[in-house]
């Protein structure tokens, strides 16, 4: 809890410094929908380093959502998830700072038969496979 407290009190006082308010640090949602189809129900058991968002079952067409504002000082702000389906199963970063700050505020993800696909609303506003199941 010290971490966290000496890094809130560093935050309010670049806050102070610069002027800048809560409302200018942007809040980023993480969206994963389970498009297998065919009835496949998919399990989620997401974390990041402080939280532990427990494990979930979809079925098709579900989705789980999530939003927390990123650690822009540290630049370290991590959540994976642990997905099974069926006989399939794999681990993957789900938001990573270095990755996705640029790439989206709004991070939907679509989970499917040939891998786990992105959308990156920045530049090219495009879905991407960014994973595929381990066979």
């Amino acid at each position: 809890m010290g971490k966290n407290l000496a890094i809130l009190v560093m935050v309010l006082i670049l806050m102070r410094i610069t002027n800048a308010s809560i409302d200018d640090i942007p809040v980023t949602t993480v969206r994963i929908q389970n498009d297998l189809g065919d009835g496949i129900h998919l399990k989620i058991h997401c974390k990041s380093g402080d939280d532990d968002l427990g494990e979930k079952d979809f079925a098709s067409g579900q989705f789980t959502e999530w939003k927390f504002t990123a650690n822009v000082f540290l630049r370290n702000t991590l959540f994976f998830c642990k997905m099974k389906w069926n006989n399939v199963e794999g681990s993957f970063d789900v938001y990573r700072y270095t990755r996705d700050e640029s790439r989206c505020l709004k991070c939907l993800w679509s989970i499917k038969k040939d891998g786990a696909y992105s959308y990156a609303q920045h530049p090219n506003q495009k879905w991407e496979r960014l994973y595929e199941w381990k066979k």
